[in-house]
């Protein structure tokens, strides 16, 4: 589930900046959003259940894993006008999704980000989010 926009303020607050983009902790779980503001209202989402095993256990970055699918999500959507990604990493789950100004536009974002459930989308996440043990991580 994506909350509010308002939600975003505070862990935007909370939250560290790379680039364009914030990385904010809440709980056990990661999120991943755009640093600039937006008027979208209308949100969607598709939760991904990695039945693999834990990310600690399989010794991944959940900010490379954010990273990951989100540009999954914004090659798939990057045609819909007013698009803000989103992404939220637990322990074993992630939701990737985003706000969209036209409420119509939040249910056809949905379907088309059916392909996420797709197991080479989730070989090429844990392969982009394996720790490298040559350089330090800039995990929080």
């Amino acid at each position: 589930m994506i909350p509010a926009r308002e939600t975003f303020r505070s862990l935007a607050a909370t939250g560290w900046r790379e680039g364009r983009f914030v990385f904010a902790r809440e709980g056990g779980a990661l999120w991943h959003f755009p640093a600039s503001g937006t008027d979208a209202e209308a949100s969607f989402a598709v939760e991904i259940d990695l039945p693999e095993a834990n990310l600690s256990s399989l010794n991944l970055s959940p900010r490379r894993l954010a990273r990951a699918v989100r540009q999954d999500l914004w090659r798939t959507l990057r045609d819909v006008r007013g698009l803000w990604p989103v992404v939220r990493v637990g322990e074993n789950r992630i939701a990737a999704g985003g706000l969209v100004a036209a409420p119509r536009d939040a249910g056809r974002c949905r379907d088309r980000l059916q392909y996420l459930f797709d197991d080479r989308c989730r070989g090429g996440w844990l392969a982009s989010a394996a720790r490298r043990h040559d350089r330090p991580t800039r995990d929080h």
